[in-house]
């Protein structure tokens, strides 16, 4: 059931979820001080906005095991003096039984950072790559994170999208590229609090091209996964390390003192691909709000945030199966196939759909 509104905030803030056997009323709640939503005010919405929804739950004996023995760390946090990156953005789009829809426990989650245009390229993902997933470890969940946008038209379209793939999560920062960070926290913590009993985890980019049978193999060979257990404390990726902090203000990634005072990076993974224990995300997600805010959300979240955690971390060096600039994807007059590579995950241009869907189908 949902209660409509021309006004795309009031919308969101009174859109009601109804699941059939759970009996469970999800009341969303919009907090008037999100700066986020400021810029989207109209004096109805901030009338809403400043008196708040109540969070309601009805047939509150029937909650799923989704809500059961989860620590709220966002709560727990938020009062506490140690936060200084407070996360107090809400849900525009949540599925949150995602994750305890099927008998199954999920073995492998796939995050994954989008933007709310692309939707497109997150089709891609559904019916390529993603979908052969399932062929080599059981039961896989993918979530898309998306900021808000301020145009309805395309929110609408979110909605509807969602209605069909019930894989979107979305919540109020603006979507910006100077916003990942902020994206990469809203992912962990809705693992944290939805989906937190997953075997491994997976992160990219929607503009990622993942060969998922060479990406197995190389699990196999290195972690004898997944017919073993991964183990704790275990990050995969092209670890970069000793990385100057870049100032001259032209490159992309340039910073400042302020930003980052230190000459160089923590070790840390690209935000192209990466993969997880689960058993990191938590203490990641408590970290993140207790860390200065950083908008370079690979360093943040695999750099700054797992060079503070209280163990011996795994590090899986998997650099040479990077392509980042789809150099080696295509060489012009040699047809070379990608799948034939050893390339696991390539950069592909968000607007390139014939580039992923050419490279699906030449995958054999």
């Amino acid at each position: 059931v949902y209660i409509k509104s021309t006004n795309s905030v009031l919308y969101n803030s009174a859109t009601l979820l109804f699941r059939d056997s759970k009996s469970i009323l999800f009341c969303m709640l919009v907090d008037h001080r999100n700066s986020s939503l400021r810029k989207m005010h109209t004096p109805l919405t901030l009338f809403v906005a400043i008196h708040t929804a109540i969070i309601c739950i009805v047939g509150a004996s029937n909650l799923p095991t989704v809500a059961e023995n989860v620590t709220d760390t966002a709560t727990m946090l938020t009062s506490s003096k140690d936060v200084i990156n407070p996360h107090n953005f809400v849900y525009l789009i949540n599925n949150p039984l995602l994750c305890h829809q099927d008998s199954e426990s999920v073995e492998l989650l796939v995050w994954v950072h989008s933007a709310p245009e692309h939707t497109r390229i997150r089709t891609v993902v559904r019916e390529t790559w993603a979908s052969l997933l399932p062929t080599y470890i059981g039961e896989v969940k993918v979530v898309f994170f998306l900021g808000a946008v301020n145009n309805e038209l395309l929110q609408s379209r979110l909605y509807y999208e969602n209605e069909v793939y019930r894989d979107i999560v979305q919540e109020t920062y603006i979507d910006s590229y100077r916003n990942n960070t902020y994206k990469g926290m809203s992912a962990l913590k809705w693992i944290t609090r939805f989906c937190n009993d997953t075997d491994l985890v997976l992160k990219t980019d929607d503009d990622a091209m993942v060969d998922v049978h060479t990406l197995f193999v190389q699990l196999d060979r290195r972690l004898n996964y997944p017919l073993e257990p991964l183990g704790d404390s275990t990050i995969i990726c092209d670890v970069n390390r000793n990385v100057p902090a870049v100032r001259d203000g032209v490159y992309k990634w340039s910073v400042t003192e302020e930003e980052y005072s230190r000459d160089v990076y923590p070790p840390f993974c690209p935000g192209l691909a990466f993969l997880l224990s689960p058993d990191l995300i938590p203490a990641m997600w408590e970290l993140s709000l207790r860390t200065k805010f950083f908008w370079v959300d690979d360093i943040f979240l695999t750099g700054l945030l797992i060079e503070q955690m209280q163990t011996d971390i795994r590090w899986v060096q998997l650099g040479y199966y990077y392509d980042y600039k789809n150099s080696d994807i295509f060489i012009p007059g040699l047809l070379r196939r990608w799948f034939k590579s050893n390339i696991i995950f390539a950069h592909i241009s968000p607007y390139s759909y014939e580039m992923a869907y050419y490279l699906w189908e030449n995958r054999n």
